[in-house]
């Protein structure tokens, strides 16, 4: 996406810069789409997955777009950061005008596309995406893991470092770059992430700060980590 407008679409919208990029944007799929359909039968064995690497670049005020319900934005482990939409089109093989509220992270695309090319993942090496390819067919309404609850278990990190675990319905943060204390967030009851668990739901923390340490000290073996620095927005 990008960062500014080209001349062509410089104050065509009625939102400003934001909604001028937001247009081009549009525009630009719009012409990736075509290319695919003009194609033809192309159409079919074509898998096209659109989302954003993270949510809005606050400190850009009002040129940087909303976080909506969601707390802070980008270059933070809130969900204002890290929450973002998705859209998944492959005619034939998944079913239009389908809603999934599951979760998925962009680490999930990996896997997902060797599946979808009929390929086949090292069983050598440690995968942190899972296939959602059932989940978007339609085949299955969740994922299913070692987390709470029998669900995934969601990585959140900022380069090396892991900063947040979320597990079913709860996410953990630890302290890190932005100089955050531990906190605890029940995601389905509380999704702006207003109220604080930790204190109170010490066998949730328990189950879920061991496994965000050992996450992240596995991610960060033979990393090397930025220097320390930014705020959260």
């Amino acid at each position: 996406m990008p960062l500014e407008p080209s001349p062509d679409f410089l104050g065509r919208s009625a939102g400003g810069l934001y909604g001028d990029v937001v247009e081009e944007l549009d525009w630009s799929v719009g012409e990736v789409m075509k290319a695919v359909r003009e194609r033809g039968t192309s159409e079919r064995s074509t898998f096209v997955f659109f989302t954003s690497d993270n949510g809005p670049w606050l400190s850009q005020g009002e040129d940087a777009g909303s976080p909506g319900p969601f707390r802070s934005g980008k270059n933070s482990p809130y969900e204002g950061g890290v929450r973002v939409p998705a859209i998944a089109w492959w005619p034939g093989r998944y079913p239009a005008a389908q809603t999934v509220n599951e979760p998925v992270m962009s680490l999930d695309l990996f896997p997902t596309l060797v599946t979808m090319a009929k390929g086949q993942l090292s069983p050598t090496r440690k995968y942190y995406g899972t296939d959602i390819s059932p989940l978007l067919a339609g085949e299955v309404s969740r994922l299913t893991g070692v987390g709470l609850e029998d669900s995934r278990e969601m990585l959140g990190y900022y380069f090396s470092d892991a900063v947040s675990l979320r597990s079913g319905r709860y996410k953990l943060l630890k302290p890190g770059y932005w100089d955050l204390v531990d906190t605890l967030y029940d995601l389905h009851a509380d999704p702006s992430e207003t109220t604080d668990l930790y204190p109170t739901r010490a066998d949730v923390v328990s189950t879920l700060s061991p496994r965000l340490a050992a996450l992240s000290d596995e991610i960060a073996r033979g990393s090397k980590k930025p220097k320390k620095g930014g705020a959260a927005e």
